[in-house]
């Protein structure tokens, strides 16, 4: 497993080659939730044959959706640039938000997979 943090939240992959698999967390979940849930242990055999490799990410919902006290253009504005993080475009594109380079985890074996 490889962890990468960003002021933004964390991405960790688990796994080294393979299919990529963008897991998205519950609303205000974070990256380890799929882990902390099961469903890394479950896919072990896939990732640990370099069928797939699982990125999960941070929610940003607080600063976005669930921030009921924002307006809804401004939630949908910080939405559209957690969006562009996501995709790969560049930040000066994404209108101005302050989100860094991930920081990633690498699992390798199901020994680390249980932790």
């Amino acid at each position: 497993m490889r962890e990468v943090h960003l002021s933004a939240g964390r991405i960790v992959r688990y796994g080294h080659w393979g299919r990529p698999v963008l897991v998205l967390p519950s609303e205000g979940g974070t990256a380890y939730e799929y882990a902390d849930r099961g469903m890394v242990q479950a896919l072990a055999p896939l990732i640990e044959a370099g069928r797939i490799k699982l990125y999960c990410v941070d929610s940003r919902d607080a600063e976005g959706w669930s921030a009921r006290h924002r307006p809804v253009e401004e939630r949908a504005r910080h939405h559209e640039r957690f969006e562009a993080w996501i995709v790969g475009v560049p930040e000066s594109a994404a209108a101005g938000i302050e989100i860094t380079s991930p920081t990633v985890i690498t699992v390798a074996s199901s020994d680390q997979l249980s932790t």
